[in-house]
């Protein structure tokens, strides 16, 4: 934390670990930066991954992508259960709305 504190950027890339139920310190970590986060990118593997971390770090992500986003039944239960937009950003058809998405939440012109 104390490195990144001093590197002055624009967009910060964080890991919080395979599962909130583990013990890789991710609550402290989303803690320590909470009020500086513009967009949260959630990469899953199912629909219950992201319903567990939005209750394990009271948060919301703004895009889900991942496993969980790979298939038409995934997508569809990202967005029904959690009311999450679901990508799949390896997809090129997806990029201008990622894009959207993106330059909205962080004021940056895509």
């Amino acid at each position: 934390m104390s490195k990144m504190e001093h590197q002055m950027a624009d967009v910060a890339i964080v890991e919080i670990g395979a599962s909130p139920l583990e013990p890789y310190n991710g609550d402290i970590a989303i803690d320590a930066i909470r009020e500086q986060i513009k967009c949260i990118i959630l990469a899953a593997s199912d629909p219950y991954a992201v319903y567990g971390l939005m209750k394990a770090f009271d948060l919301k992500p703004d895009i889900v992508t991942g496993i969980a986003s790979n298939t038409m039944a995934g997508k569809e239960m990202v967005e029904k259960l959690c009311k999450v937009k679901a990508l799949n950003i390896i997809d090129a058809s997806t990029t201008e709305e990622l894009k959207s998405i993106l330059s909205e939440k962080t004021g940056f012109a895509l």
